[in-house]
């Protein structure tokens, strides 16, 4: 979030990772938090890693959907990222190329302009 959004990133970046801890029963059961918690708690990432790692330490049974779900939040993520990355090199080489056609076109306006103060004698 913080290379997508910058500064605004990493405060909304510390906001979902408070939520997280939160409301995916990573310190308390999601039965025990408040209704918002239970809410937002199967759409946070962070979730399905906790339910994992019980899971493969001590409840046994399938991780699989956890798995599955915290490798294709990493797949978009990663291509939002790139996607960011692409945008930036884009309007970068827009830019640069917006600033060389201006001192093109300017030069050409300033040669023409002394061409003409020459052909009428003022230069």
């Amino acid at each position: 979030m913080r290379i997508i959004l910058g500064g605004f990133g990493t405060w909304l970046t510390t906001i979902i990772l408070v939520l997280q801890i939160s409301a995916s029963s990573g310190l308390y059961p999601v039965e025990l938090t408040s209704g918002f918690a239970r809410a937002i708690s199967p759409y946070l990432p962070m979730t399905y890693l906790i339910d994992a790692l019980r899971h493969a330490i001590s409840l046994g049974g399938g991780i699989t959907i956890d798995v599955i779900i915290i490798l294709i939040t990493t797949f978009f993520m990663n291509i939002f990222i790139i996607f960011k990355f692409h945008r930036d090199k884009w309007l970068k080489l827009a830019v640069v190329n917006l600033i060389g056609i201006t001192l093109i076109n300017l030069t050409y306006y300033v040669t023409m302009q002394m061409k003409h103060y020459r052909l009428l004698g003022n230069f």
